[in-house]
């Protein structure tokens, strides 16, 4: 069990956020990097929070606009991110270093990633509109490309 069943509900601590503390609304997906860094995606920008405070992040190299809007995030083993965009569509991995990189070879063309998970085995699996993607050390396939 996660929780002690023996806990009472008024022994635990809740603390909410809004706008009024920077919370961003309209949160579209979260994810927890291994430094501790909570990303968020939302309506109004790309954001890290560290438990207290949150902070509008700026992307390397791209201005924010809906077409580069942050549809989800993924942490990945290396301390880095994974990211999938609005609109514009395609696979970034932003390093921890702060550098991103394109993972989408330019013969894929494919805009809108659906969703995205990593196995076990540390293949990086995308759902786009063009079918079923793997993307790992060994290079990308593909399975069902429309």
């Amino acid at each position: 069990m996660a929780l002690d069943p023996q806990t009472r509900l008024a022994d635990y601590n809740r603390t909410v956020w809004t706008a009024r503390d920077g919370a961003p609304s309209h949160i579209i997906n979260m994810t927890q990097t291994a430094d501790g860094w909570i990303w968020i995606a939302s309506a109004s920008g790309f954001y890290r929070f560290d438990g207290k405070q949150f902070e509008l992040y700026a992307l390397p190299g791209q201005t924010m606009s809906a077409r580069r809007r942050v549809h989800k995030a993924l942490a990945a083993p290396d301390g880095g991110l994974l990211l999938t965009y609005e609109i514009a569509g395609g696979l970034e991995w932003l390093k921890a270093d702060g550098h991103a990189v394109n993972l989408v070879p330019p013969e894929l063309d494919f805009d809108y990633v659906n969703q995205f998970a990593r196995g076990p085995d540390g293949v990086l699996w995308t759902a786009t509109e063009r079918g079923l993607h793997s993307f790992s050390a060994g290079g990308h396939g593909a399975i069902g490309q429309a």
